[in-house]
């Protein structure tokens, strides 16, 4: 039989809070969206060229699925950004902990 990942631990009060081990998101997401990536981009890719270059006409199921292809693409492209903010949580950083930008403030007087 599995076990699950819970564990529950006491306090002083007696008084128990359960507590989930989520160890697992930090290897298997990053793996998925890797996999997700490189097959988006291949597959989008191929896609796109077959659509752009290989029909000689066009109507307006071929303009809907060039533009959902494209759509697919962009987001993929955004999985990137969606690793670097789970390694950041990894890691104990929220995102408004280290802001990208320097914060500017009027001079005090």
């Amino acid at each position: 039989m599995a076990s699950l990942n819970i564990s529950r631990v006491g306090n002083i009060s007696g008084q128990y809070r359960w507590q989930f081990k989520e160890d697992y998101k930090y290897i298997l997401l990053p793996a998925g969206y890797g996999v997700v990536l490189l097959l988006g981009l291949v597959l989008n890719g191929i896609t796109l060229y077959a659509m752009l270059f290989c029909i000689k006409r066009w109507n307006a199921s071929t303009i809907f699925m060039i533009n959902l292809t494209m759509c697919d693409t962009l987001y993929i492209l955004t999985l990137h950004l969606l690793l670097r903010r789970q390694e950041r949580l990894a890691l104990g950083r929220g995102p408004l902990q280290n802001p990208p930008l320097p914060v500017l403030r009027p001079p005090l007087r």
